[in-house]
């Protein structure tokens, strides 16, 4: 009777236990990453593009110039997207991570490519 108790109370305590999230593998993580830094790509060839044209000067001297400024906010945004995503593969990496953290890593890094593509709307 003491044991059937016991194992009724066992059972309890196992339901009100929140259900652990599904895990992803590496590999599966790792792919998300990499199709977000194919996103990422796309736009960032076209800022590389931009960057390499030669510099504005007042007077102007050439019709496609880049400018410095707008060549620093590409610079910066980079960085954190770059960084951003390194950070999500790591994440990726991490044996049985759930696919919530790595969705919501590859998000943080993302966040950044539309600020990327407007500074070079703006550069237009």
């Amino acid at each position: 009777m003491k044991n059937s108790i016991a194992l009724i109370l066992i059972l309890a305590l196992a339901a009100c236990q929140p259900s652990p999230q599904p895990t992803v593998s590496t590999a599966a993580a790792q792919k998300m990453v990499l199709e977000a830094e194919i996103a990422y790509e796309a736009v960032l060839t076209v800022a590389v593009a931009y960057s390499k044209r030669p510099r504005c000067t007042q007077p102007r001297t050439v019709i496609t110039c880049s400018d410095p400024a707008i060549v620093a906010k590409l610079r910066a945004a980079d960085d954190q997207i770059t960084k951003a995503l390194f950070a999500a593969m790591n994440v990726a990496s991490t044996p049985g991570v759930t696919e919530s953290k790595v969705v919501a890593a590859i998000a943080v890094a993302t966040q950044g490519i539309p600020v990327l593509q407007s500074i070079l709307d703006s550069a237009k």
